[in-house]
């Protein structure tokens, strides 16, 4: 059986049929083990380098690729229908609990703000040992002004919910007070691994003169259309 023959292998490295199952269910819920990120990740990216073949053979019946970058020391999972990074083509993906989800509005426009900043400081070569992008917030949010074309939203909540949303995928690493424009925020490697079509297109949208921002007389709409989508997709797990 293949309990058995996995069960098997864990064993021949210590591990348990418990520890593969964690491993399994963290990709598939969260798709990012980032080992930078928590002692508990620390452990499972450990536990996945040993298990990696099990855990690959294990995904890709289910047609879920892997993306390993051991030196960045995390892994992330592609749902079927996915193109890996070294695949003819620029990866596009959703996030969350569901693999289909997707981010709101000021959330593409961060993710797409971190991303230019985080490529500005590859090519500039004063990335951290950790291959972090260290930046004030500052500088974040005026890329995302320019890129959107308004400032990021002043509420309070909405604000710290997508920075939230964007630790939480392990995108950003640590951020100070989002409040204080000084504060550093580091910017991860796996912020290129992520790109959704949706957040493309509106780049595209952005170079070609137009708002990343619906219009004032769309606004409404576009309000009601977020609200069911979040419903449909549920909450990002914690």
């Amino acid at each position: 059986m293949l309990t058995d023959s996995i069960q098997a292998a864990a064993q021949r490295r210590g591990l348990s049929l418990e520890t593969f199952r964690k491993v399994i269910l963290r990709l598939l819920g969260r798709q990012v083990i980032y080992r930078l990120k928590s002692q508990r990740d620390r452990e499972l990216f450990d536990a996945f380098l040993m298990l990696r073949e099990s855990v690959t053979d294990y995904l890709e019946v289910m047609g879920v690729r892997l993306a390993v970058n051991e030196q960045g020391g995390f892994v992330i999972a592609y749902p079927p229908g996915s193109s890996v990074p070294g695949a003819e083509e620029e990866v596009l993906i959703d996030l969350g609990t569901d693999i289909q989800r997707r981010l709101k509005g000021e959330e593409k426009g961060l993710l797409l703000a971190l991303r230019m900043i985080f490529e500005d400081t590859l090519r500039a070569g004063t990335l951290t040992d950790d291959g972090l992008a260290m930046t004030e917030l500052s500088t974040v949010y005026t890329r995302y002004q320019q890129i959107v074309g308004r400032e990021m939203a002043g509420n309070v909540t909405e604000r710290d919910k997508s920075f939230d949303r964007l630790k939480r995928m392990s995108v950003i690493h640590q951020c100070g007070d989002i409040h204080d424009s000084e504060s550093l925020l580091s910017i991860t490697p796996i912020v290129e691994y992520f790109s959704l079509s949706s957040v493309t297109n509106a780049l595209s949208d952005v170079e070609a003169g137009e708002s990343l921002t619906p219009n004032l007389a769309a606004s409404e709409s576009t309000q009601k259309q977020n609200t069911r989508s979040s419903e449909e997709d549920g909450n990002v797990p914690g």
